[in-house]
Order: C-alpha cells, then sequence, then structure tokens
C-alpha cells in the first residue's frame, strides 16, 4: 500500500478511537445490565481490583451512568437537590469524549448540585415551555454518554455506603418524547459482526458515524479513499490490499496508544506535550475534557484515562516518579507529606494502581486510597499527613498506609474534586515523593524527609511549562 493510505489509515484510526471506546463501554454496560440506551446504570459498590466500572477509577465515588440517545427526543434528567453534606457531580460527554457541560453544587449552588436539566441532541424537538428546567444543555451529539459520580464520605463503612446508594436510586431520566424507541447495542454494534473479525473497529466506527457523527463533518473528508465517511465504513470499497492495512493499524493504535500512555514516565516529565503541566516530577492536564481538533491527545487519553472531567470540577495529578527522577516501585518505601489544609472544596484523595495495566493494587487490608474519606487520618507531630507507601503494614502510628505491589511498578494519582483557585492555577506545589530504601529509616518523630538537592528534574514548587510537540510524551497521563 502506498504511504498516503498508510497515513490516512492511522490518522482515521486516532481521530475514530475515541468514539470506538466509547461505543464499546455502552455496549458492555448495556450488555452487563441488560438495559437499553436512556436508562440509568448504576454501580452500588466502590472500585475493587477485580470490578472496574471505568479505568483507572477513583476510590471515593459511585459511578452512575446512561447513555443518552438523542435522535429523536431530548432527555429530562434530575438529581436530588436536598443532599448538603454530600458531593453529587454530573458529567455530560458527547459521543467523542469532549464534556459539553456538568453539575455540581460548583455552578449550582442553590440546588446543592441537583435540579432538572433539559438536554437536547443536535435535531431533538423542542419542548413547548423550558421555564421549569435549572438549565438546558445542547449536546453536539446524537449519542450522550452521561457519567455521574456519588460521594461515599468513609471507606469501610456500610452505612455511608447504602445512603450513597439510596441517593443513586432517586436520579431519574426521561425521553420528551414519550414515543421514541428504545434502543439497544444494535445501535452501536453492527450486527452479524464480532471481535475477531479482522475490520472489527472500522465496522463499529462506521455503524457509530452513521448514528452519532460529528459536529463537524469536514472531519471525514480525509477518510473518504479508506471507505470512511458521513455514511459509515463502506466495506465494498475496500480491497483485499486495503483490509490488510486497516486491519494492522486497528490493533496498531490501540496498542501504541495505550504503551504511549503506559511510556516513558521519565520523558513525559523532561519533555512534556503541550497539553501538560509539571510540579513536583506530578504530571497534570488542565485541559482535560476540551479537546477540540487536538485528535491525538484525544486518542490518548481514552486509551486510558477516558472520562477525566473538567478541571474545574476535579484536577488529577499523575505521579510516577520519585523527588530523585526514579520510577516509583513496589521494592521500596515512600513518604509523601501532606498539609492539612488541602485546597480541595469537595474532597482529596491520593490512590495507586498498577504502572502495566492502570488497575488499583491488591493487597490484603482492602486500602486502595488515603484522604478525606480516610476513616482515621492521622496527623503526625509535624502538622502533616504523612502518607507512607509501601507493600507491608508500616510499624509507625503517625503515618497514613498506602499500600503498593511488594515489586511491580506502580504510579499514583491525586485527585482535588472542587480544586480551588491555586490547583487550578498549578501554582500549589503537590509535595514531593520521597523514596526510603530502608523502611525503618523513617522515623516517628514527624520529621519530614527532604528531596537531596540536585537531584530533583526540577526544583521545589517549579512549575514547567512545555510547547515542544514530542508525540512519545504526548499520552502519558492516567485519571
Amino acid at each position: 500500500m502506498s504511504v498516503n493510505a498508510t497515513v490516512l489509515s492511522a490518522s482515521a484510526a486516532i481521530w475514530g478511537y475515541p468514539l470506538v471506546q466509547v461505543g464499546l463501554t455502552a455496549a458492555g454496560a448495556l450488555t452487563t445490565a441488560g438495559g437499553t440506551l436512556n436508562q440509568w446504570i448504576s454501580q452500588d459498590q466502590l472500585s475493587t481490583p477485580t470490578n472496574q466500572a471505568i479505568v483507572t477509577p477513583n476510590y471515593d465515588t459511585l459511578y452512575s451512568q446512561a447513555f443518552l440517545d438523542l435522535t429523536t427526543t431530548g432527555v429530562v434528567v434530575t438529581a436530588p437537590t436536598t443532599v448538603v453534606d454530600r458531593y453529587i457531580l454530573f458529567e455530560f460527554m458527547d459521543a467523542y469524549t469532549n464534556v459539553f457541560a456538568s453539575t455540581s453544587r460548583r455552578n449550582y449552588p442553590k440546588t446543592n448540585g441537583g435540579g432538572k436539566f433539559l438536554v437536547y441532541g443536535p435535531n431533538s424537538p423542542k419542548v413547548a415551555d423550558e421555564s421549569g428546567f435549572d438549565a438546558v444543555l445542547q449536546a453536539p451529539t446524537n449519542l450522550v454518554w452521561l457519567l455521574s459520580r456519588t460521594e461515599v464520605k468513609y471507606y469501610f463503612n456500610d452505612t455511608d455506603l447504602a445512603i450513597a446508594n439510596s441517593i443513586q436510586k432517586t436520579f431519574t431520566l426521561t425521553t420528551t418524547v414519550s414515543a421514541s424507541p428504545k434502543k439497544g447495542v444494535s445501535a452501536l454494534i453492527p450486527s452479524g459482526t464480532n471481535s475477531s473479525d479482522p475490520l472489527y473497529f472500522w465496522k463499529v466506527l462506521g455503524t457509530l458515524i452513521t448514528f452519532t457523527p460529528p459536529a463537524n463533518l469536514s472531519e471525514l473528508i480525509p477518510f473518504t479513499p479508506i471507505g470512511i465517511s458521513a455514511k459509515g465504513f463502506n466495506s465494498s470499497q475496500v480491497t483485499p490490499q486495503l483490509a490488510t492495512l486497516l486491519a494492522q493499524v486497528a490493533v496498531g493504535t490501540d496498542k501504541q496508544l495505550k504503551q504511549l500512555t503506559l511510556g516513558d514516565p521519565v520523558a513525559a516529565v523532561k519533555t512534556p506535550s503541550p497539553f501538560s503541566e509539571i510540579n513536583n516530577n506530578w504530571v497534570t492536564f488542565p485541559s482535560l475534557g476540551k479537546f477540540g481538533v487536538n485528535f491525538g491527545f484525544r486518542a490518548g487519553i481514552a486509551a486510558t484515562a477516558i472520562a477525566g472531567n473538567l478541571k474545574e470540577d476535579a484536577v488529577y495529578y499523575s505521579g510516577r516518579l520519585d523527588s530523585n527522577g526514579n520510577v516509583l516501585k513496589g521494592t521500596l518505601s515512600y513518604t509523601i507529606d501532606f498539609p492539612v489544609d488541602i485546597p480541595a472544596d469537595a474532597f482529596w484523595s491520593i490512590t495507586a494502581y498498577y504502572g502495566a495495566n492502570g488497575t488499583l493494587i491488591k493487597n490484603a487490608a482492602g486500602i486502595y486510597a488515603v484522604g478525606s474519606h480516610s476513616p482515621s487520618l492521622v496527623q503526625n507531630s509535624a502538622g502533616f499527613y504523612r502518607v507512607q507507601l509501601q507493600s507491608s503494614k508500616p510499624t509507625q502510628n503517625d503515618v497514613n498506609w498506602l499500600p503498593t505491589p511488594s515489586s511491580a511498578e506502580f504510579y499514583l494519582i491525586v485527585r482535588f474534586y472542587q480544586p480551588r483557585a491555586e490547583v487550578l492555577s498549578n501554582t500549589w506545589p503537590v509535595p514531593w515523593i520521597v523514596p526510603v530504601v530502608d523502611y525503618g529509616a523513617i522515623s516517628g518523630s514527624g520529621d519530614s524527609p527532604v528531596a537531596p538537592v540536585g537531584t530533583a528534574l526540577y526544583s521545589a514548587g517549579d512549575v514547567v511549562k512545555v510547547s515542544l510537540l514530542l508525540i512519545a510524551a504526548l499520552f502519558t497521563f492516567i485519571i
């Protein structure tokens, strides 16, 4: 095949990757729940290493999700307005993972983040009277992924979990056109095909394009020579030689995006992408959810970090290097000293994940996060919340243990929900991850270890912005 066909195929795969991931996520959820589009599907337990509703989940909220079909109807979504002591966030994403709206007590304080929200698609018929809604939201695509997060205020507390479950059950979803058809998996995955089909990715992409085309159809024009257009995927246009290429590109794109995302963490800090910022060797992406025409960035996030919130709702910092610039490994112990006044108005947490696949770390204690919801967050004599990362339980009484693997590489995510201005501007210094070779070297005195002078990649508090576009560093962030 020509170089042009290869470039077009790769470009089309990167462009369409998020759409396919949303479609497959929706199909999987509907199949598991036995549900349809325009229906809530809720998770009634916090995520575990063997039960994750989405990739790299938090351990602070219960997820509920609905996949809205707005082709011929609007949808009314409601959440309770009387929940004053618990954070609830609704995230509205188009079919290509752009966040076009969110609702929480941040932007709807008078109703505690709840209310009655009317959602229209590009061609949804309008309702006669819109005055009774707290907001009218215009979606850019026919398919919308609505993902909600309901705060669980205490880890290891069945009573509190039951309260969160009861709140989830009050969420409602109603179509404005009562006769609108209830669609299932067949609207997302073409009938008569399965994942063993070499052209499965492209057939799914074609079906989804016809169901929920992009707002800007001109994005599809370059892909016409390989059978992709607003009409879907034209397999009759594909020669055997092109079919072989397309199959290889689909597999290669998925593999390469995941490798790049979980790739060289040192490069991610030393040579950040134009979309990232660095803070004491932690990486964050301030434009998460607002991808625009940055299709490579959008695909990279969809590969392992799909459905991240807008920064106004949550800021995420991914930590894969210690204060000396070395990759985090389970063979070592580390400490992180958080100040007591964490700049998050909803809650904060730090969670550990396996470096190879982004799943929560298995441990006998069942501890997957430390933060606002820890049942007994310990403050040491120096006035810090010291988080100690190691595979075995610490002997000290003034540390907060976050279990890590016994030997494998791992990474951390610090989450700030409803972050304050200093986090939004990335001027608040995220505490260093300090290695301690000998577990016993950490005394119980509360003295804070200091990174050796000159060994860190950047000095404490330094915020680095680099505009150099390096494809190998584009996709180094996990949500």
